[in-house]
């Protein structure tokens, strides 16, 4: 139906179109692939990978109730980044860690102390 401004047809009154909200799983999964990449690492990369790859069934479930495709394509992708960060992580602190054992173990058997 026409609006009217004084009188006077404008045109169609405009629809208001809802956008979808997102998925909790898609929004979980981005929010733990962010976190993996700056704190978590594998405790949160793993669950953005699982989040991440079951979100988009529920989304097509929804029947266009939900949204978040997107999102949960982020989570999963940050998640497989930070997961072997964080391995080769762990492994670069246990040759520091050796390194350092063996550097302190020569300096005693010389007799000198490290520090």
């Amino acid at each position: 139906m026409p609006t009217m401004t004084q009188g006077k047809p404008v045109g169609p009154a405009p629809r208001a179109t809802a956008k979808p909200m997102n998925h909790g799983y898609a929004v979980t999964s981005l929010a733990c692939g962010i976190a993996a990449l700056t704190c978590g690492g594998i405790f949160t990369g793993i669950p953005a990978i699982i989040l991440g790859m079951m979100a988009p069934r529920k989304i097509a479930e929804s029947g266009g109730r939900f949204g978040g495709l997107a999102m949960a394509r982020w989570g999963v992708i940050l998640g497989w980044i930070s997961v072997p960060m964080t391995i080769l992580q762990i492994v670069i602190l246990w040759y520091v860690v050796a390194f350092f054992q063996h550097l302190l173990k020569g300096m005693q058997g010389a007799g000198g102390t490290p520090f």
